[in-house]
């Protein structure tokens, strides 16, 4: 009498893999189901913000160049007061 084992447990290996395939196959597609994303118009608004900030000047020319001129007019004065709230301004 001979006893072939692979027969059977390469068809139990089979079963239970395609099982798990279809076990994955369902959690995925629930997974697709669940993970759902939409954008708003507020999205558009945004990116449409980003990309005017983007193609702004880094530096604005216009204010560093009247404020090198009333420096050398020695017209430029410094308000102590608004120093200190601007500094209070940032920590809180």
């Amino acid at each position: 009498m001979r006893i072939d084992f692979n027969s059977t447990a390469a068809g139990q290996i089979g079963n239970e893999n395609s099982a798990q395939a279809a076990g994955k196959t369902a959690q995925q597609k629930q997974a697709h189901l669940e993970d759902t994303a939409s954008l708003s118009t507020d999205s558009v608004s945004i990116s449409s913000l980003a990309d005017q900030a983007m193609k702004a000047p880094e530096i604005r020319q216009e204010k560093v160049d009247a404020l090198r001129q009333s420096i050398a007019d020695e017209t430029y004065k410094v308000n102590a007061g608004q120093v200190a709230d601007a500094i209070l301004g940032e920590r809180r």
